[in-house]
């Protein structure tokens, strides 16, 4: 089959399973149309017909009302309009449709989400993980929102629109897992949902690769091969040194003693070269994998043509978060930790109980005769910061870092945010990596 006719193929996939959820998002409406059968005179007859419907069109709106974008915090122009500029430059450049609200969440990702409603105007949303906006410089995260715009720009049939729907069906998908008895029978439809998003991800991985042509030849190849390789390290630094090195802390604290956002604009900052470097090296090595939906950073640079650009080029001063966001930076650090610690409090303390139980459990005798000196106290393997035994202000350092942490648990961001930038600069003029380590 052509790649047109596999297209339309899939527009009329999706048409059906819009149908079949609007037949099925209520167990109301089979229960009215069943009706119809015992009911004899026409005009009862198409009354009952013209109410299933309503009733269908009702609750399948309600549906996509509770899978529309509404996590995170919505970041309006008038608290940053810096952010809300930059965002308009690229829908001027990239030609493609406004967004109507801009929120951020958790996480390091970005999408553009509009979900159809029939009974409601659709509301097009971009949303930006706050990680992202931490990792990335203001140039970066432009070249990041002009892709995500771009990925789901498109009249109907276009494989942008597939995205947009691609997406709206699988929030469906997981909305249905946990709704309502009322949503029972549109549980059937689960394996056909995810059967057609599984079924679009080939074109939609070939369509990564056209966006960055596309990108490409507006700002250049060496600027989106400096934009690819800068996300994908930041993003493999924090999933592979930040986060297991912060979680680790549950092992020997019950609560949090300082929270991770405010940690991670410092990660970003102290990372050393040769951390950058194993984190590039990592996403280079990453292996291709046709079943998902973003290609790896090898295989979009071998498309580009392009090397990745190493940690001296990829380095820069601000983040975007810090440039963009401005005097709202510090107040969205508190929500987005408090809506973090609200998602782990409890697998925290069920680490932290679990790692206390094992710390109480007697050292079997003869481990401790083989090996009397490999096994630490459960004190000595607390976190802390790895500077040199003799590295001049090794008091400064740790003195600023304990500042800053008490700063955070009184809740005072502000004062913990200029402290954390103390304890950077005592890292820096240590000659410290300044890594947290165990």
């Amino acid at each position: 089959m052509s790649k047109f006719g596999s297209t339309l193929s899939q527009t009329a996939n999706v048409f059906a399973l819009y149908a079949w959820l609007i037949v099925t998002s209520s167990v109301i409406t089979p229960l009215v149309l069943m009706a119809t059968v015992f009911t004899e005179p026409d005009l009862q007859r198409l009354g009952l017909i013209g109410a299933a419907c309503l009733i269908a069109l009702w609750r399948f709106d309600r549906l996509l009302a509770h899978v529309e974008a509404r996590e995170g915090v919505v970041i309006t122009a008038e608290a940053s309009p810096d952010l809300h500029k930059l965002i308009d430059k690229v829908v001027a450049r990239t030609g493609a449709a406004a967004v109507a609200e801009v929120r951020t969440s958790l996480g390091y990702g970005i999408a553009v989400v509009q979900v159809p409603r029939p009974l409601a105007r659709s509301k097009r949303t971009l949303v930006i993980g706050f990680e992202l906006m931490q990792a990335l410089d203001a140039r970066t995260l432009a070249i990041q929102i002009q892709r995500a715009l771009l990925a789901n720009h498109g009249r109907i049939a276009s494989l942008g629109w597939h995205n947009r729907h691609r997406t709206t069906l699988l929030l469906v998908a997981d909305y249905l897992q946990t709704a309502g008895p009322e949503r029972v029978i549109a549980r059937v439809l689960l394996p056909f949902l995810r059967q057609h998003a599984q079924v679009m991800i080939p074109p939609l991985r070939q369509a990564v690769f056209r966006i960055d042509r596309m990108l490409a030849k507006k700002s250049g190849a060496e600027s989106i091969a400096r934009a690819l390789s800068l996300a994908a390290t930041q993003d493999h630094l924090l999933s592979e040194f930040f986060w297991p090195s912060y979680r680790r802390r549950a092992d020997f604290e019950a609560v949090p003693t300082y929270l991770p956002h405010a940690g991670i604009r410092l990660a970003v900052q102290a990372a050393t070269p040769q951390e950058v470097r194993r984190s590039l090296a990592r996403a280079l090595m990453a292996k291709s994998d046709d079943g998902a939906m973003e290609p790896t950073l090898r295989e979009r640079l071998e498309a580009l043509g392009e090397k990745p650009r190493f940690e001296e080029e990829t380095r820069f001063e601000h983040s975007a978060a810090t440039r963009l966001l401005r005097e709202r930076y510090g107040e969205l650090i508190t929500r987005m930790d408090q809506a973090w610690l609200s998602e782990n409090k409890l697998a925290w303390s069920q680490q932290h109980a679990s790692a206390q139980a094992e710390s109480d459990q007697p050292v079997p005798a003869e481990e401790v005769a083989e090996a009397p000196k490999t096994r630490a106290p459960r004190q000595a393997r607390k976190p802390r910061i790895a500077v040199e035994p003799h590295s001049p202000g090794l008091d400064t350092v740790n003195e600023a870092f304990q500042r800053s942490n008490l700063h955070l648990a009184k809740g005072s961001t502000g004062d913990a945010l200029k402290e954390a930038e103390r304890w950077a600069a005592a890292v820096a003029a240590s000659g410290s990596a300044g890594k947290v380590s165990n």
